[in-house]
C-alpha cells in the first residue's frame, strides 16, 4: 500500500488530497468498504433463503437481515472516520443480533460464517 501510494504521489503530485493520499487510493478504499457491506449482505440474504423457518418466519427474518446489515454499515462508516470505539460498538450490536437470530434457528450458523468473519474484522480484540 505504501509503495502503491509513493508511486502515483511520484506520477500525479498534483493531485494528491490533502490527506496525503492520491484520489485513487481513495476510490479504493471506498470500493473495499462498499464491497464489506455488500458481501455482508448478500451472505445473510443466502443464509436466509436457506432457513427452515423462511416460510413461517420470513417478515422476521427479513427485519434480521436488515437490521445486521444496517449495524454493519454504520461500523464500516464510522470506522472510515477513525472512530474505532464506535465501529466496534456498532460491530458488537450486529454480531449480538446476529448471535440472537441462530438462537432463535433464522439461519444456520454455516451459513453466515462469512458474516462473522467481516464481524471479525471489525472486532479484532475480541473473538465472535
Amino acid at each position: 500500500m505504501i509503495c502503491t501510494v509513493l508511486l502515483l504521489m511520484h506520477l500525479a503530485p498534483a493531485t494528491v488530497l490533502a490527506g496525503g493520499l492520491p484520489p485513487a487510493v481513495g476510490l479504493v478504499e471506498a470500493r473495499a468498504r462498499e464491497e464489506v457491506i455488500a458481501r455482508v449482505e448478500v451472505a445473510l440474504k443466502q443464509a436466509a433463503r436457506k432457513s427452515p423457518k423462511w416460510h413461517s418466519k420470513q417478515a422476521s427474518i427479513q427485519r434480521d437481515v436488515h437490521d445486521i446489515t444496517y449495524l454493519v454499515e454504520q461500523a464500516v462508516k464510522a470506522s472510515i472516520t477513525d472512530n474505532h470505539v464506535s465501529a466496534q460498538e456498532y460491530a458488537r450490536q450486529a454480531s449480538a443480533l446476529l448471535q440472537r437470530a441462530l438462537t432463535r434457528d433464522h439461519f444456520h450458523p454455516d451459513d453466515v460464517a462469512p458474516v462473522m468473519r467481516e464481524l471479525q474484522r471489525l472486532i479484532p480484540n475480541r473473538a465472535l
